[in-house]
């Protein structure tokens, strides 16, 4: 009797890859044929950032005088914001502003300053800055068959640390030109942050490249603006309420603490020494020993009538 093939192969190996990267990627479209590009720690990888053809009327870099990041020309980076930790199940989220369209979340975040809201939440809700690029990996394959990353990247990390190199030299500008560039040779060493261990670019040399690519390669690049998928308004909404609600569950089993007046969007953004203090200026307004406390400096040249007046003064 024929063996027959088993309907697991191939995949537990490839969900468990795609469990290593998280969700991490989840905001990006891939083509057919294109990986994310993952660096690892203690590594030192070549990499040629290649041009890509802009289709974004509204591109983040777009400056019609200098003829950058125009629509119809080439550039080689494609400028994004997310929001982090959205979701019933955490995720990132493109930011909408990126493509100049009204976000949900930014909306609720300026709502917030406006009312003077938590600096802690509004701090949290604050889009993070990143960028992505196509990129062939050197050494990988001979050029005829070179395979195409994406690499998503922070600007802090990444690209800020990158252009200090890029101004060393002037030479060195025309680096993602596919006719006369230059390859990147980043050292990734390995660092950690909230607990998890990612690998952080330390140093950037450029190198002569070996061999030049020709107009070829231009058709296989893909078009790094549609790369990005973004919800729409109302979508992104909903996944941010998923948050609100997960927030508005776990403030009820807490019964010892008090039900705030405003739902935080995000998870842990108010500090518990924090929430403490709120507690306390709640029990200032109705306590007038415990007033007595926090003025306790001036305790012996003031009396009680003065120290209420003073609490109202500080008071918006």
């Amino acid at each position: 009797m024929a063996k027959l093939k088993s309907s697991f192969r191939g995949k537990t190996k490839k969900n468990a890859e795609s469990r290593k990267r998280g969700n991490s990627f989840s905001y990006l479209k891939l083509p057919d044929g294109v990986e994310v590009f993952s660096p690892e720690a203690d590594s030192k990888i070549d990499m040629d950032i290649m041009p890509y053809l802009v289709t974004d009327k509204k591109h983040p870099d777009k400056d019609v005088e200098a003829e950058i990041a125009i629509a119809g020309t080439y550039w080689y980076k494609r400028p994004f914001k997310t929001h982090r930790s959205i979701g019933a199940e955490p995720r990132s989220y493109v930011c909408p502003t990126t493509f100049g369209k009204k976000c949900p979340i930014c909306d609720y975040r300026e709502k917030l300053r406006k009312e003077d809201g938590d600096e802690d939440e509004i701090k949290t809700l604050k889009t993070s800055e990143r960028n992505l690029y196509a990129i062939i990996i050197k050494g990988k394959k001979e050029k005829k068959d070179a395979k195409i990353y994406l690499f998503d990247a922070s600007d802090f990390l990444f690209q800020e640390k990158f252009e200090e190199q890029l101004s060393d030299d002037d030479k060195f500008e025309i680096f993602p030109d596919h006719k006369e560039g230059f390859t990147l040779r980043v050292r990734f060493v390995e660092n950690s942050f909230g607990g998890n261990k990612f690998a952080e670019p330390s140093r950037f040399d450029f190198v002569d490249r070996d061999k030049q690519y020709t107009d070829a390669i231009l058709d296989r690049i893909p078009q790094l603006d549609d790369c990005l998928e973004v919800l729409s308004y109302e979508d992104l909404k909903a996944k941010f309420l998923e948050t609100i609600d997960i927030d508005d569950e776990e403030d009820e089993d807490e019964d010892e603490k008090p039900k705030r007046k405003l739902s935080k969007p995000i998870k842990k953004q108010k500090p518990e020494p924090e929430e403490d203090e709120e507690d306390d200026e709640e029990d200032d307004e109705e306590d007038d020993e415990e007033d007595d406390e926090e003025d306790d400096e001036e305790e012996d040249e003031e009396d009680d009538e003065e120290e209420d007046d003073e609490e109202e003064e500080e008071e918006p």
